[in-house]
C-alpha cells in the first residue's frame, strides 16, 4: 500500500506488480479502487501513518524512488521516506481539506527537511500539533514491529492559505510522571481536551500557541518552547550577540573548520537525554 501511494502521484504512475517492493499481491477489487482514484486523484481526507525509514540503511529503495519519472527534481538526498508521504499529501488534498498524520518529530528540525517544511507550511494552515517527548505511543501489543524510540507527533491541518496572524495550538506531553494516566485513551483524550482550553502548563502538560508566519524552512520550527522559556531565551541572547560587531561571539564558520557536527543523539529520549 505504501509504495502504491508514492506511485500515484499526478497520474504519472500505472500500477505494476512489484514482487521487490510489494507486501502483498494487489487484489482485483483494490485494482478497482486504485481505477476509480485515478479519476479524480485529490481527497477530502487524508489519515496517515507514513512508513518511518532512513535513507543511510535502505539505498536501493531510495534508489528505486530517485528512478521514477514523477519525482524528478523533487528528491532529496539524505532524507526520510516519510517526508514524501507528506509532500503527496499535501498534493493530493482538495481545497479546504483535512490532513491528520503521525510520524517522528524529527522533520521540524531535521536540515534535510527543509524543502517540507515550506511546502507545508505555505500550502496548509497548521491547526494542532501533539507531540508525546519520552511517552511510547505505539503499544507493544500493537504488533510485531518493535516500538520506536523517536518522539512522536501528530499534526493536524487544513489546505487553505493560513489567514495572517494564525497560530498553531501545540499541545506537548513534557512530563509522562507528571501527567500519570494509566491508559493510553486517557492521555490522548485529556490531551483532545487541553488543545480545546487556554495555555499554559499543568500536569505534565504544556499548550501554547505559535504564529504560523513565524516558521522558516530554513530553519528548524520552534515548537517546543515559547518566548519566555530557557531555550528559547538562550537562542533569543545568542542572535543578539551574532548580531552585534563588537560582541566577541562569532560563528564558527568565520575561522574555525568543523570537521564534523556536534553529536547529541537528540533523536533519541532516555533519562540521560
Amino acid at each position: 500500500g505504501a509504495w502504491l501511494w508514492l506511485c500515484s502521484r499526478v497520474g504519472l504512475a500505472e500500477l505494476v506488480p512489484d514482487d521487490i517492493y510489494d507486501v502483498l499481491p494487489i487484489e482485483a477489487e483494490k485494482l478497482g479502487t486504485w481505477a476509480e482514484l485515478r479519476e479524480d486523484e485529490t481527497f477530502d481526507l487524508v489519515v496517515g501513518n507514513p512508513p518511518y525509514v532512513a535513507e543511510a540503511n535502505n539505498k536501493p529503495l531510495f534508489a528505486h524512488l530517485r528512478a521514477l519519472p514523477a519525482w524528478k527534481g523533487i528528491y532529496r538526498g539524505k532524507t526520510d521516506y516519510l517526508y514524501y508521504f507528506l509532500l503527496l499529501a499535501v498534493e493530493k488534498l482538495k481545497p479546504g481539506g483535512r490532513l491528520c498524520v503521525i510520524t517522528p518529530a524529527g522533520w521540524m528540525n531535521a536540515g534535510s527537511a527543509d524543502f517540507l517544511r515550506e511546502k507545508l507550511a505555505s500550502e496548509l494552515r497548521l491547526d494542532e500539533l501533539f507531540l508525546f517527548g519520552s511517552y511510547r505511543l505505539f503499544a507493544d501489543e500493537q504488533g510485531p514491529a518493535p516500538t520506536p524510540t523517536v518522539e512522536s507527533a501528530i499534526l493536524v491541518a487544513t489546505k487553505t492559505p493560513a489567514p495572517k496572524g494564525h497560530e498553531l495550538r501545540v499541545v506537548a506531553l513534557e512530563d509522562e510522571a507528571a501527567a500519570g494516566f494509566e491508559t493510553r485513551q486517557e492521555l490522548l483524550d485529556e490531551l483532545v481536551r487541553r488543545a480545546a482550553g487556554r495555555q499554559g502548563r499543568k500536569g505534565g502538560i504544556h499548550v501554547h500557541d505559535l504564529r504560523q508566519a513565524d516558521f522558516r524552512p530554513e530553519i528548524p520550527w520552534p515548537v517546543k518552547h515559547t518566548a519566555k522559556d530557557l531555550p528559547a531565551l538562550v537562542v533569543a541572547h545568542m542572535d543578539r550577540l551574532l548580531d552585534d560587531p563588537q560582541s566577541a561571539v562569532e560563528p564558527l564558520g568565520e575561522r574555525w573548520k568543523p570537521f564534523m557536527g556536534i553529536k547529541t543523539c537528540a533523536d533519541s529520549y532516555s533519562k540521560k537525554i
